[in-house]
């Protein structure tokens, strides 16, 4: 499994050195902030300790906030349609993006014993993360 993971992880690396494409949909971004989550789902899955967990979580953290200000003008395409017709344009985007949350989610509910001891130094890094 362990090897299947690094392979994974190679192939990722080497498509991501290729050509990159260019966001012009809300479809584009979705994908985008699923592929984002889905990744911090995967370092959280194999975090050993809660500094790794909070080190994942502010990386996520940062990059949504990066896509967020990068592509909200795009994003506002999406909310400037019905719900029905946003659905229907964007299944599969859709799709992914809520699996991509269900799996992060799964993620943290697996971590959660490790998350709930925290020391106060940890706490105060948390809570610093969420404020920023």
């Amino acid at each position: 499994m362990k090897k299947m993971f690094v392979a994974l992880m190679a192939v990722l690396l080497m498509a991501s050195c290729g050509e990159k494409k260019e966001v012009k949909t809300p479809g584009d971004v979705m994908l985008m902030t699923a592929n984002i989550i889905e990744t911090a789902a995967a370092k959280i899955e194999n975090a050993a300790n809660v500094d790794d967990i909070i080190d994942v979580m502010a990386a996520l953290k940062d990059e949504t906030d990066e896509v967020s200000e990068k592509f909200g003008e795009i994003m506002n395409e999406l909310d400037s349609l019905d719900e029905n017709a946003a659905e229907e344009l964007y299944a599969k985007e859709t799709e992914a993006l809520t699996a991509a949350f269900r799996k992060y989610h799964e993620v943290m509910m697996g971590k959660a014993e490790l998350l709930e001891n925290l020391t106060p130094e940890q706490e105060a890094r948390f809570e610093q993360m969420l404020a920023e």
